[in-house]
């Protein structure tokens, strides 16, 4: 059983260097992809990752002061993540993640983890 909000996330620096990574999220209703905050990005130096050439456009579940849906684009990173005994090697959506949210697991990690025959919990 992975811990929707405790379990432990390791994710590689510049250096290639497994660390422990704050703020991980993971969220079975983020189907537009693993998202990556701009401060986490600065934090490993993976600003040179960034890929500017391959934007993606994304709704988030958050409202706007009009209850629309908020949408927007945003460049991609290439990101290596540990969880339990999968390395995983993801293309995020950089700067989406909200607040102290440093790195929103989507669907797109939590569907490889089922093929795994991990489940979320609590």
């Amino acid at each position: 059983m992975i811990s929707r909000g405790k379990e432990p996330v390791k994710i590689m620096t510049a250096d290639g260097k497994f660390v422990d990574c704050p703020g991980v999220v993971f969220d079975t209703g983020n189907t537009a992809g693993t998202g990556i905050s701009a401060a986490l990005v600065t934090a490993l130096n993976l600003e040179g990752k960034i890929d500017v050439r391959d934007r993606r456009s994304f709704v988030g579940v958050g409202r706007d002061n009009n209850g629309n849906p908020i949408t927007g684009e945003c460049n991609t990173i290439m990101i290596n993540v540990k969880i339990r005994d999968m390395w995983l090697t993801r293309k995020a959506l950089y700067g989406i993640p909200p607040g102290n949210i440093h790195l929103l697991i989507g669907t797109d990690i939590i569907d490889l983890l089922g093929q795994k025959d991990f489940k979320l919990g609590k």
